[in-house]
């Protein structure tokens, strides 16, 4: 993929949009109310708490744009013979053997090396069984510090200079058997990190259909629409030696944007290799989705605080420091503000001075993180999907506005930042064990119905109770059974073509595995 045709200047100015017209926005809000004191300091408030709000929005329509101005070329060619690289496959009790198997499955003998932080007896022997079976490197820690830049950390350190190249994956992810040659295939000297493109597999389960294709297509916009690819922690071809010249990969929640501004940093550069597919497990329920929204909060939250001067200071291009810490530092500010503008709208509209411009700002706002997977949709023609994606989608990540806020003021208490492994399979749970993962919202619901009743002001309980209830209905009511499929087969895109990998095919290139006896170091 060539790179963008934005010359620097340009770049910064799409970047300084992003915050300018918010603030803009939010002046001229502010001069539409009347002078009365209260209603104009609840106006302020308003304004001013949506700013993030609608900067997140605009951010996302910047990068459309920007990614709409990227010409794809053709991929080089792939070499028939790679240096020598192992796949190396990060896992922590979400162990699945068949995408192990497909990982390794490549058309170039490679080995494959687990490195394996599962907890539990069952996720340890489910990787043993493999490795029992199958010519793959285990290797355990027995300290689990630092996350999964500990587990790299000291991968990093067992392997020492056996292989040069590391293609990483995660443990629900299956590559083509050709994806390490196509990998290789943009590697040139300067290059640390060639980046391929994870797209989710939607067939796993009528939630994940109901993301459908959004976290593919938000993925590929962002890639393609940033002055320059991140790093993505999975789908990646490593130059080790890079690597370690920048000292490891940093103990972060998000390891993998902290490593991508130490490697510009050191004047290394990062490709990107949008042909080379990585399926991976959407989420596989709302649980599941809550904890995988969680995680970025607390991660990009302590990327902001802990390495956000070094960004600022890290020598290389302003455009991409200042697109890795705004679009870092929109993610709590965004919550913060949402919160802070639902309880000053709801006055507002108590006072009968809420600014309908403003409202349809924000719900604007609400539809730039769909923008690219709608234009994908209107283009094939996929109306109806599309207006169920601007409807659905929405809604459910309006609903994690409370735990969000509840992970947010923890933080901002002192407690740290959490790596949380995103569940892989649906958890049976009884009503009363699902309530529990809610109780936030439920206590949440509880002091805005106690607030309304006594201030004599419910005008913001919509604000409150809407994501609440959208919350309370994903979280305890199970998505299953055949009127749930068809309600959201609505949505459901087509399934990525490797899911379309037959078997024999995959068979057939497991026999260029690095032949190897099973190895466990710990």
């Amino acid at each position: 993929m060539s790179p963008s045709r934005f010359a620097p200047l340009a770049r910064l100015t799409l970047i300084a949009l992003s915050v300018v017209v918010p603030l803009v926005a939010a002046t001229l809000v502010v001069s539409t109310f009347p002078a009365d004191a209260p209603v104009a300091l609840a106006g302020a408030v308003f304004a001013f708490a949506s700013v993030p709000v609608w900067a997140s929005g605009i951010h996302q329509l910047v990068l459309l744009f920007a990614a709409s101005r990227v010409r794809s070329g053709e991929p080089p060619v792939a070499p028939v013979v790679v240096p020598r690289t192992a796949i190396v496959m990060c896992t922590a009790d979400d162990f699945a053997a068949e995408r192990a198997r497909a990982c390794a499955a490549q058309d170039v003998p490679v080995e494959l090396v687990i490195l394996d932080d599962s907890r539990t007896a069952e996720g340890r022997a489910r990787v043993d069984r493999f490795v029992r079976e199958h010519p793959a490197r285990v290797i355990r820690r027995a300290e689990r510090r630092g996350f999964k830049a500990g587990n790299l950390s000291n991968a990093l350190e067992v392997l020492a200079d056996e292989f040069p190249f590391w293609v990483l994956v995660d443990a629900d992810q299956a590559l083509a058997p050709d994806a390490v040659r196509r990998l290789h295939a943009r590697r040139t000297p300067g290059v640390a990190v060639v980046q391929g493109r994870p797209v989710p597999r939607v067939a796993g389960s009528p939630f994940a259909a109901l993301l459908g294709a959004l976290p593919g297509t938000h993925l590929a916009t962002s890639q393609s629409g940033r002055p320059a690819p991140w790093f993505l922690g999975r789908v990646a071809l490593l130059d080790v030696a890079a690597v370690r010249a920048v000292g490891g990969v940093p103990r972060r929640v998000v390891e993998d944007v902290a490593l991508t501004v130490e490697l510009r940093a050191a004047g290394y550069r990062i490709v990107d290799a949008p042909e080379v597919l990585g399926e991976e497990d959407a989420p596989v329920d709302y649980p599941a989705f809550r904890v995988q929204q969680l995680k970025y909060l607390e991660g990009a939250f302590e990327l902001v605080v802990r390495s956000g001067w070094r960004i600022l200071r890290a020598p290389f291009p302003l455009a991409e420091r200042l697109e890795i810490l705004i679009a870092h530092l929109l993610v709590p500010a965004a919550v913060l503000g949402g919160g802070v503008a639902v309880i000053a709208g709801g006055v507002l509209a108590g006072a009968r001075a809420f600014p309908v411009g403003a409202g349809v700002l924000a719900a604007l706002a609400g539809l730039a993180p769909v923008a690219g997977e709608l234009v994908r949709l209107l283009r094939a023609g996929r109306i109806a999907r599309a207006l169920a994606v601007a409807l659905l989608v929405p809604a459910v990540y309006a609903s994690l506005l409370v735990a969000c806020l509840c992970a947010l003021l923890r933080l901002l208490g002192g407690r740290a930042a959490r790596f949380r492994v995103t569940p892989k399979h649906a958890v049976r749970r009884g009503a009363a064990m699902r309530l529990r993962v809610l109780l936030p919202e439920l206590a949440v619901t509880g002091v805005a119905l106690a607030g309304a009743a006594a201030s004599g002001v419910g005008a913001f309980l919509p604000g409150v109770l809407l994501p609440v209830a959208t919350a309370v209905a994903l979280g305890v009511v199970p998505l299953r059974g055949r009127p749930t499929q068809r309600a959201v087969a609505a949505i459901s895109p087509r399934a990525s073509r490797i899911s379309r990998l037959s078997p024999a095919l995959v068979s057939a290139a497991s026999r260029t595995m690095r032949p190897s006896a099973p190895r466990t170091t710990a």
